[in-house]
């Protein structure tokens, strides 16, 4: 999809920027569990059905830097992308916000999502 919506993942090497699983953007280090944090905020902010899968949150270096995550609703799931700029951006909350709520619209195209409930879990 656009700018705006989610970047399916393929399958990259493992690599991490810093000591500790975390990379850099402009000075500032966001961790995995700062990743894990602010996907689970923004997809409680999009729907309350959605699930972060935490086992599958990774830092990925290649072909460009960023997290892999896996997202589900209801029975339907993805592995997607999200670019490293948009993780450790000052608007970071509006730029998640924005590509979960295309996710969201692209896991509702699939029969087994109808089956989701609220949780309130993640």
């Amino acid at each position: 999809m656009g700018p705006t919506g989610p970047i399916i993942a393929k399958r990259r090497s493992r690599g991490s920027a810093e000591p500790g699983g975390g990379f850099r953007y402009n000075g500032s280090v966001v961790t995995r569990e700062d990743a894990l944090h602010r996907l689970v905020y923004a997809a409680g902010r999009v729907d309350a059905r959605l699930v972060v899968d935490s086992g599958s949150v990774r830092y990925v270096s290649e072909p460009f830097p960023g997290v892999e995550f896996g997202l589900r609703l209801g029975g339907a799931g993805a592995l997607l992308f999200m670019p490293e700029t948009d993780l450790a951006a000052e608007d970071w909350q509006d730029r998640l916000v924005r590509r979960l709520e295309a996710a969201r619209s692209y896991l509702e195209k699939f029969p087994s999502s109808r089956a989701a409930r609220p949780s309130g879990r993640f």
